[in-house]
């Protein structure tokens, strides 16, 4: 039996990436702006809609622009040495850093026109990290069909916001996956492809610089004699 994909998470421990939370996740707009996300489907965007989003103005501190809110679930993107730096640092809570970045759960009813094939084989688009059904008995008898994480509407919220509204988490391996997704999202666009690299084939490497790891991969950076650097993400996990 492998390692279960959730867990109920602890209300009295410190938050951490695959936190799952109901959160007001909020977006800077220009007054009036219309652009999705919607508030119901639309066969004419292929963005998620969001019902019961809502604005706030302050016409006095910012006239031209508004703050739309969406209420949603969402789950914890940062990473959890990052959340736990103050911490280890022996800070009082007080201090530490509010901010918390964190991305919203999308289901089927919110995004019919969306890429449910695809991930039912295998092939989700770079913007999803698929989740697995939600069974009874985790958290309750809530439960959910099938979704995934939309790292397109990644933003800020506090701690203090997450804290106490979060009754699920990610285990362990699906938090793992999650970092390595986000890692994908948000710097595959800048690491070499096939093509970069059929370039410098046969180039002399001047130093192989370790950028980061994770738990199955490394990042590392290459760099040549004569041809520009190339960032590389090598799986270690086979």
């Amino acid at each position: 039996m492998g390692a279960p994909f959730y867990e109920a998470a602890a209300l009295d421990g410190r938050i951490g990436r695959g936190d799952v939370a109901f959160l007001y996740l909020p977006q800077t707009r220009v007054v009036g702006e219309v652009a999705p996300p919607l508030a119901a489907p639309s066969r004419r965007t292929n963005v998620p809609a969001y019902a019961g989003a809502f604005s706030l103005l302050d016409p006095a501190q910012m006239p031209t622009a508004e703050v739309r809110v969406w209420p949603a679930l969402a789950v914890v993107v940062m990473d959890s040495c990052e959340l736990d730096r103050f911490f280890n640092q022996g800070r009082d809570s007080r201090q530490w850093d509010s901010r918390v970045a964190v991305a919203p759960i999308i289901f089927e009813s919110q995004y019919p026109h969306g890429p449910w094939d695809r991930m039912a084989e295998g092939r989700a688009p770079l913007y999803a990290f698929s989740l697995e059904p939600l069974p009874p008995g985790i958290v309750g008898e809530a439960h959910w069909p099938r979704a995934f994480v939309d790292l397109r509407g990644t933003t800020l919220v506090s701690r203090q916001h997450v804290q106490p509204n979060r009754k699920l988490r990610l285990g362990r391996e699906a938090a793992d996956a999650l970092a390595y997704r986000v890692l994908e999202f948000w710097y595959l666009r800048e690491v070499a492809r096939h093509r970069d690299l059929d370039a410098r084939r046969g180039q002399r490497i001047a130093d192989i610089v370790p950028v980061q790891a994770g738990a199955d991969y490394v990042e590392v950076r290459v760099t040549f004699e004569d041809a520009d650097p190339l960032r590389l993400i090598c799986r270690t996990d086979r």
